[in-house]
């Protein structure tokens, strides 16, 4: 391992060689470490019709995160349980999502790399409203997951281990759509869905709430 401090700002890259007793190994892949938050995928807008509708993101979308932020304006139409905002994995045993209504319970944020037996999440008692805007994002800090709505904090978990770094770079990755074929599609819209490498702290996400 290796570790920097004091570090400004931004994006660092490194490449790493092995000094053994037989030389100087080649050099490893480029790596890329951000030391400030930054947006890694914006989607602007999208309408989904709850019934076969839904915005197929690329592979990969969310690999080798670790701490994070995701936020989208929401304009929920129906309250059915286990609609989804978004869901990323490589089907039913690895994956990460958010839900308006978990199952007769709240909005709910899930990462897994094992199905139903290997979940992590953090929820709130209530759903999410419908009808109305509303603007929600979770970050990831370490091991410290954060629910807001509308820029205030509405759930946490401090047991969140399951980064996206720590699953399989997913080709499953959906706005409006399950891992789950019988869940049901998401009916509503979605206006600035973004992904950000890095934890905005609760300041930036309650400034982001009203951009």
């Amino acid at each position: 391992t290796f570790t920097d401090s004091g570090m400004a700002p931004g994006a660092y890259y490194y490449v790493v060689t092995a000094a053994t007793p037989s030389g100087e190994s080649a050099p490893s892949n480029e790596a890329r470490a951000d030391t400030a938050v930054t947006l890694l995928t914006r989607v602007a807008a999208a309408t989904l019709n709850g019934i076969d509708q839904y915005v197929a993101l690329p592979a990969g979308v969310a690999a080798g995160l670790a701490d994070f932020t995701i936020a989208t304006k929401v304009f929920w139409n129906a309250a059915r349980d286990w609609e989804r905002v978004f869901d990323f994995g490589t089907g039913m045993n690895q994956y990460l999502f958010l839900t308006p209504r978990a199952f007769r319970g709240g909005l709910s944020f899930t990462i897994s790399n094992n199905g139903g037996f290997g979940s992590q999440t953090v929820s709130t008692p209530t759903p999410l409203a419908t009808g109305q805007w509303v603007h929600v994002a979770i970050t990831l800090s370490g091991s410290t997951a954060t629910l807001y709505v509308n820029g205030a904090v509405v759930g946490t978990n401090t047991a969140m281990t399951r980064a996206p770094f720590r699953l399989d770079d997913g080709d499953k990755n959906w706005l409006g759509r399950s891992q789950y074929p019988a869940d049901p599609y998401f009916n509503g819209k979605l206006e600035e869905f973004r992904i950000y490498n890095g934890a905005m702290t609760a300041a930036q996400v309650a400034a982001l709430a009203v951009a």
